[in-house]
Order: C-alpha cells, then sequence, then structure tokens
C-alpha cells in the first residue's frame, strides 16, 4: 500500500509540474517545472528497479537539455502578450482534456494494487543487474537496430 501511494504521489507531481510547464507564464520557471517533472519521473524508474534509465534521465535531460533550455530561455526576449491571445482560443479545448486526465486518475485511485505488483514482477526485471540486462537486449535482440541508429 505504501508503494502504491508514493507511485501516485510522484505521478500527481509530475502531472502538476506538467501543467506548470505549459500554464506558468515565465519560461525559466517552465524550465524549472520540467526539471522537477525530470526529477519524479527519476523516482519512478527507480520504483520499477531501473536504477540506469534513472540515472540515465538525471544526467542527460537535466544535465544537459533542460539546462540548455534555462540558457536559451534567459537569452530570448519573448513578448507575453501575443502568446496570451493565442492561449485564449483553445481554452475549451484544454478544459476538456483536462478533465479527461482527472477521470483517468480517478479510474487508477480506484483501481486495485495488482496493476502496480506486475510491473515489478517480469521477468526481464527479475535479474541481478538494470544495466547488464538492458546491455544484453540491446546487443542481441536489438544489435542492428542499435547500430543503424
Amino acid at each position: 500500500m505504501l508503494v502504491s501511494s508514493l507511485f501516485y504521489l510522484f505521478s500527481f507531481i509530475i502531472i502538476l509540474c506538467s501543467i506548470g510547464v505549459i500554464s506558468t507564464k515565465n519560461p525559466v520557471y517552465a524550465v524549472l517545472f520540467l526539471i522537477l517533472a525530470f526529477i519524479n519521473s527519476s523516482i519512478l524508474f527507480l520504483f520499477l528497479n531501473a536504477e540506469f534509465l534513472a540515472m540515465l534521465l538525471i544526467v542527460v535531460y537535466v544535465g544537459a537539455v533542460a539546462v540548455l533550455f534555462l540558457f536559451v530561455v534567459m537569452m530570448l526576449n519573448i513578448n507575453n502578450e501575443e502568446n496570451k491571445s493565442k492561449i485564449q482560443k483553445y481554452t475549451p479545448f484544454t478544459l476538456i482534456l483536462v478533465s479527461f486526465v482527472f477521470i483517468e486518475l480517478g479510474f487508477f485511485f480506484l483501481a486495485d494494487d495488482k496493476y502496480l505488483t506486475n510491473l515489478t514482477e517480469t521477468k526481464n526485471l527479475s535479474l541481478s543487474n538494470n544495466t547488464v540486462s538492458l546491455g544484453n537486449i540491446l546487443y542481441t535482440d536489438y544489435a542492428l537496430l542499435f547500430q543503424l541508429s
């Protein structure tokens, strides 16, 4: 019960940060909300025993991409009045979309814990080292696609 409540807490924080990214008027605050969403996403990866992916998300996205966004946004001069008029015409569509998200959240809050326990009992996550299993999958099953990418 504790794991599922922590999962819902961090997921809710991610949703709030995502709403903060698209709704804040200051672009610097939007990037800071994005960094907080990335950090909470890495915490959810830790719940799935994917430590390598969690640290990769922190190092690559927070350490490089979000900091680059922050520097670019701080150098730009953005006119807020022009953007405000564009946003207001999409308000009804946004309200419909947000209501669907909250209906889905209500469904998952009322759902049983069996969905979360099935996630951590998969065959790929039962190995002792996550990095070894990720490397085995990349270099055996998807070797050609990995080299092409």
